[in-house]
């Protein structure tokens, strides 16, 4: 770009110059010979131009003043556009850093509301952080369904599986099951494996630590009463339905009796028994079987949202294909695009190992895999669930609705796997094999010590 239209001018005037010059210095040039020719005596032909010439001489000079105005006039314009297109990027990124900041803010308050004492804000504040959690930040870029556009997600679903653990009031605990029904909902729509077994583990988790406490105060009820009695079992299955009929809910409650977590529990309330006085204690055993009963509700919330996860998941080879690697949010001030690409999206696991899942509804569930050492899935509905590599023989209680494993003829019967009683044990087991007459040279996949996989259909 010339930074001056004189430079233009003098260039054209050069130009034409050259050329007339060329033209008159010519031997034989036509056009000299026609300039010189005279018209009248004593008067050439070129003394006819000076007239018109100098009436295009005006022309000339006032363009000439024109043009470098012109010019200026184009840079200033290309200046001052320069300008209002930063101004106006200097006032979208303020906008959307402050939007930003408003919906931290906004998270950081809903979070705080989550510890309120009074039921109804923590419920409320529970359903407005799931809106937020499926929110994507004001910076957004793109359409895509992943941490970077959804910084609070998994920090959601976090914060509502810790808090379904913990919650005593029945209403707040349903509604956290209705935010965390949202978004499993949310991220099976948008098919972010990274998210579904994110919140899948997190339910876990939760799940096994309710569990613990469930146990803890089974030990503190044992402490006081026998639970070797069967009124004590159908006192405790009353208070505590996880599947029916009630002698299902039996048979799962004597697993976590004999359960080496009980047995300590019990021995330590006991000794705490015994050093409380006489009218403390009177309360405290009247207590035992309520605390029993709220702890039970609780293991059923965090195992019924755990469920209702499991039956979203996808198989492990098409959530491998869509998993998100997570990527922490960005940090303020907003960083332009282009700078550090995403790491490798890792393999999806379940990590289901010493969960309560006794009358779970795992309907159709994809639970390929899964960890299950230790888990009870006494009661549990396992039809047309998926169970490839999962080692059955692990876990601490079969439903006794599941009558095969594995696929084909050879696939195993399920009753032969007959748990052993876990007394001190979550994940012991006694695997009394019956192989089919069809494998008795080679045993089905599903009668090995470690089976390839199972698939229940």
């Amino acid at each position: 770009m010339l930074k001056s239209p004189w430079v233009l001018i003098a260039g054209i005037v050069v130009v034409i110059a050259l050329v007339l010059t060329w033209l008159l210095t010519r031997r034989d040039s036509k056009l000299k010979a026609w300039i010189n020719e005279p018209v009248e005596p004593d008067k050439p032909r070129w003394t006819y131009a000076l007239t018109p010439f100098a009436a295009a001489l005006a022309p000339l000079a006032a363009f000439s003043v024109m043009l470098p105005n012109y010019f200026n006039q184009q840079q200033t314009d290309r200046k001052f556009m320069a300008e209002s297109e930063k101004t106006r990027t200097d006032a979208t990124w303020q906008r959307l850093n402050l939007e930003t900041l408003t919906q931290s803010s906004e998270f950081n308050e809903i979070e705080s509301r989550l510890a309120s004492p009074d039921d109804k804000t923590r419920a409320v504040a529970a359903l407005q952080l799931a809106d937020l959690a499926v929110r994507p930040k004001p910076s957004a870029s793109g359409d895509a369904f992943d941490n970077d556009n959804y910084p609070f997600f998994l920090r959601t679903g976090t914060q509502m599986a810790v808090a379904l653990g913990m919650e005593q009031s029945p209403e707040v605990r349903a509604a956290y099951r209705e935010a965390l029904r949202k978004m499993i909902a949310f991220a099976d729509t948008n098919e972010n494996a990274a998210w579904q077994y994110g919140l899948a583990n997190q339910l876990a988790d939760a799940n096994r630590r309710v569990t613990r406490t469930f146990v803890e105060s089974l030990g503190r009820y044992g402490a006081v009463n026998d639970t070797r009695q069967a009124s004590t079992l159908q006192a405790l299955a009353t208070v505590a339905p996880f599947a029916t009929p009630m002698d299902t809910t039996i048979i799962g409650l004597r697993d976590l009796l004999g359960s080496e977590g009980f047995q300590a529990s019990r021995r330590v309330g006991a000794r705490l028994r015994n050093a409380e006085p006489g009218d403390q204690r009177v309360r405290s055993d009247a207590a035992l079987l309520s605390t029993v009963q709220a702890n039970a509700l609780r293991v059923m919330d965090t195992r019924d949202a755990l469920a209702d996860s499991l039956r979203t998941l996808k198989p492990i080879a098409e959530a491998a294909a869509t998993a998100t690697a997570p990527v922490p949010a960005l940090a303020l001030p907003l960083s332009l695009p282009g700078a550090t690409p995403k790491a490798a999206a890792p393999v999806p696991t379940l990590k289901l190992q010493n969960c309560y899942l006794a009358g779970a509804n795992l309907w159709e569930a994809h639970l390929t895999g899964a960890d299950v050492s230790g888990t009870s899935f006494m009661g549990a509905n396992l039809k047309h669930a998926d169970l490839t590599g999962v080692n059955l023989r692990t876990a601490m209680r079969l439903p006794s609705s599941v009558t095969k494993a594995g696929k084909g003829p050879d696939a195993a019967d399920i009753p032969a796997l007959k748990l052993k009683y876990p007394r001190y044990d979550w994940a012991s087991v006694e695997a009394r094999t019956q192989t089919p007459k069809k494998a008795e040279s080679a045993p089905a996949p599903g009668n090995s010590s470690n089976p390839p996989g199972a698939s229940v259909r």
